[in-house]
């Protein structure tokens, strides 16, 4: 976040604009970011693919496309929730379930 800070003056005085992309599984894990209506007012675009596990494979689909403001961003950043540490561990025994690894206790 601090770099962001520092940095984000001088890309908007260089008139510089943003592409993101990411998954749609990370993205919405993501805080909510406040979006504008369109690519002409919007200085970080986030492409997020879609993935699907088909067989053996991965298949990545068509982006959506979602236009934000620095500003949003950061404010997004600033104002989402952490998880808790006993959800995190919950979510990681749950899928070392899954895959049955054993588990190491020291």
């Amino acid at each position: 976040m601090p770099q962001l800070a520092l940095k984000i003056p001088v890309f908007r005085r260089w008139g510089k604009k943003f592409f993101v992309a990411v998954d749609s599984q990370f993205f919405g894990s993501l805080p909510r970011i406040k979006t504008v209506s369109s690519s002409a007012n919007s200085e970080v675009t986030w492409l997020v693919y879609p993935f699907a596990k088909i067989g053996h494979r991965y298949e990545m689909g068509d982006p959506a496309e979602h236009f934000s403001t620095w500003d949003d961003v950061l404010t997004a950043l600033r104002e989402g929730v952490a998880p808790d540490p006993e959800e995190i561990l919950q979510e990681l025994l749950q899928k070392k379930s899954q895959l049955n690894l054993p588990i190491h206790t020291t």
